[in-house]
């Protein structure tokens, strides 16, 4: 089975996303075949957050890595070119609009290949009314989609009815089945993220006028704090029922890949028990 995975992003805001990242490596660990289509590198609005924070002075002009070409023909030769058989797109608020966008630009592609497309993301999960009237969209993933989605792919690929499937709104004869939230992962069992579908342009992370290397960790899921105007809030509530939101990555867990001179190197970090994460800076400090 192929997967198209599709990053809806802000243009320029190049922090490695840890979500997408570890389900690549999900995708992969299951056997199935997952390219990306990403969106920060396009200019498809006006100006980016980081035009904005340069022209109010708020830090010195960096370099600017947009990418040439049409974000809407490259998402549609992305497509014939990749053949899937299903798009997982991801969205938050701010890109919600955007995923709709891609996907009317390709609706004759998607319509006449019968290519099925699954909604994910933080807002996917806190609003998945918001796609009502979108009838491109097939599934709603209001869970985490280590799990869930990685089992929606395999039941599509033996041809087994999605209808009931945990952790999703499932589109069937113009409604939704709303079904149950499916078990919250066991982010210690998760195979290391995998960043390698990002390429080289994603480590260099505009910071204070210059460019930095940087990479993405991930040493909890959740926050222990219950600051209520924080999204990680309205997930600690929608979830309770299911478990701890809050959770731990255990001692010694490989974290994060990188790039190094153009090839994948793989990087133990060890999160030793002096304090979670400041411990952990104090490990890769020395």
């Amino acid at each position: 089975m192929r997967v198209l995975l599709v990053y809806c992003n802000s243009m320029l805001e190049n922090a490695l996303p840890i979500g997408v990242s570890q389900l690549v490596s999900c995708l992969k660990e299951a056997g199935i075949s997952v390219d990306l289509f990403d969106t920060t590198f396009y200019r498809y609005g006006r100006k980016s957050a980081t035009e904005n924070r340069i022209e109010a002075l708020q830090f010195p002009p960096c370099p600017l890595n947009f990418k040439g070409g049409n974000m809407e023909e490259d998402f549609r030769a992305k497509i014939e070119n990749f053949q899937p058989h299903l798009i997982g797109i991801s969205v938050v608020e701010p890109t919600f609009l955007l995923g709709m966008r891609l996907l009317e630009s390709a609706r004759e592609l998607l319509t006449k290949n019968n290519i099925r497309v699954a909604m994910g993301g933080v807002h996917a999960i806190l609003a998945p009314q918001t796609a009502d009237g979108r009838d491109l969209v097939d599934y709603v993933c209001i869970s985490e989609g280590e799990q869930a989605f990685v089992e929606l792919c395999k039941m599509l690929e033996k041809g087994k009815d999605v209808s009931g499937i945990n952790g999703f709104w499932v589109r069937r004869n113009g409604t939704w089945e709303k079904n149950r939230k499916a078990p919250l992962t066991d982010i210690n069992k998760l195979p290391l993220m995998d960043f390698t579908l990002f390429g080289e342009s994603y480590l260099n992370k505009p910071m204070m006028g210059r460019l930095y290397r940087t990479i993405s960790i991930e040493t909890t899921r959740g926050c222990p704090y219950h600051c209520s105007y924080c999204g990680d809030y309205s997930l600690k509530k929608l979830f309770k029922g299911e478990g701890s939101w809050y959770r731990k990555k255990e001692n010694q867990k490989n974290l994060c890949l990188f790039f190094e001179g153009g090839f994948m190197v793989q990087e133990k970090v060890h999160a030793k028990n002096r304090g979670g994460t400041e411990g952990l800076y104090k490990d890769i400090q020395s």
